[in-house]
């Protein structure tokens, strides 16, 4: 048991110095601060975290845009080990041009004739990704793991994963350090229980409208980017489900942050599929944690996102806070101030949320694919089935040895008996 005093002290207490220090307020959101330290001066904006920073913080509702989700989820992907972050590529929650994943979206450029909606989208994709065809087929060449953020109107966002591999045909006609060959994708909808939208859950049922537009403007970025759809063998049934907690009706403003959470798992999936030489795939789309903390994740994003504003600095800064009478925001209304933030807006809610049961189908589906997957030694990489035949030879070589001592022993034995 130890007693105060036991242990003499070895060191003096430290005393920290009075670092006062000349600091800026940030702040792109902000109108005015009444009655801050005098020594605090605004001066020019860092870059865009500060503004999602401002927003993620500014109420415990506050749904989240492009900025928010693009810094929290780098953060995450910038501390992967080098080997692992080289495989994933993380597509901008920009989406390319608005609208690009609405089913509601109208180009206004071609006329805004809402007879011709579906060809004026179909238009204005292919003008995107003509203009972006050499990035497009860089990114999916090049890396295995995709992960795409998409806000599909109306402040809801959702998210594609996309796994790729190295097709055999490629590596027959000698181009084999390219991905073309769709592996499997999810496409995840917060809003339902099983990830995506539709009449049941059986994938080939799913014919909400919005699945049918969601699958069509993804498979015309696979096309143009010349990536096969089939495997080698004939299959084409890639699409997977992943189920997810579902996200209440009455909700409204949480879907970015549930996205961000399933980002920042897939990314600790990822990184455990790859460190354990198997490299099954199948395991990453298994079901979501059957509980999910808004307040835990925003708190959680906020701290990311101010992390990543300490790496916009090179470390030489601080996220201070400061107590002020009271914050006023701008409005769009000529620089008219609204009334100030109540404390209690960023305070959690008494009741935690509840913990959701997975359905018994997921579970079911899930066993049957890893089982699958490891039956036929299905991988990632091509060059995985070479770690097979590997370790089918170290196998092959201890069983030999360990048999030759066996049978040594036993000879020895004998002698030692007839002696």
């Amino acid at each position: 048991m130890f007693k105060p005093g036991m242990f003499p002290k070895m060191f003096p207490p430290y005393r920290r110095p009075d670092a006062s220090v000349t600091a800026n307020i940030w702040s792109n959101r902000v109108t005015r601060y009444t009655n801050p330290p005098d020594r605090l001066g605004i001066q020019d904006p860092p870059g865009r975290w500060v503004d999602a920073l401002e927003n993620i913080q500014s109420f415990r509702n506050a749904v989240l845009t492009a900025d928010e989700i693009e810094e929290a989820i780098l953060f995450r992907y910038d501390f992967l080990p080098a080997n692992i972050s080289k495989l994933i590529y993380i597509h901008s929650a920009e989406s390319g041009f608005a609208g690009m994943w609405d089913i509601d979206h109208q180009p206004s450029k071609y006329g805004n004739n809402p007879n011709n909606k579906l060809k004026d989208q179909k238009q204005e994709l292919d003008e995107w990704i003509t203009s972006n065809i050499d990035m497009l087929q860089e990114s999916f060449h090049k890396h295995p793991y995709h992960i795409m953020p998409i806000n599909t109107g109306e402040n809801h966002w959702e998210v594609i994963f996309i796994v790729m591999e190295k097709s055999k045909r490629d590596v027959d006609v000698g181009n084999p350090a390219i991905y073309t060959q769709l592996a499997g994708f999810s496409i995840v909808d917060p809003r339902v229980s099983g990830g995506k939208a539709g009449p049941l859950v059986d994938i080939e049922a799913q014919t909400h409208p919005r699945n049918v537009f969601i699958n069509e403007r993804l498979g015309g970025i696979l096309r143009r980017c010349q990536l096969h759809t089939k495997s080698d063998d004939g299959n084409d049934k890639v699409e997977r489900m992943i189920w997810v907690p579902r996200q209440e009706l009455n909700d409204n403003w949480s879907s970015g942050l549930r996205i961000i959470d399933f980002v920042w798992e897939m990314l600790r999936r990822i990184q455990d599929v790859e460190s354990s030489g198997i490299r099954n795939t199948e395991s990453l789309f298994r079901p979501m944690r059957p509980y999910f903390d808004p307040d835990y994740v925003r708190l959680d994003a906020a701290g990311a996102i101010a992390a990543r504003g300490l790496q916009d600095r090179d470390f030489r800064a601080r996220v201070c806070l400061t107590q002020v009478n009271r914050v006023l925001l701008e409005t769009e209304d000529m620089g008219m101030e609204t009334s100030p933030i109540p404390a209690q807006d960023l305070r959690s809610s008494l009741a935690r949320p509840p913990v959701q049961m997975i359905p018994q189908e997921f579970l079911g589906r899930t066993r049957n694919n890893l089982r699958d997957k490891l039956a036929h030694h299905q991988s990632t990489t091509y060059h995985d089935p070479v770690f097979y035949e590997a370790a089918v030879k170290l196998l092959e070589g201890l069983t030999k040895r360990y048999k030759a001592r066996l049978e040594n022993g036993k000879s020895m034995e004998k002698q030692g008996g007839s002696e």
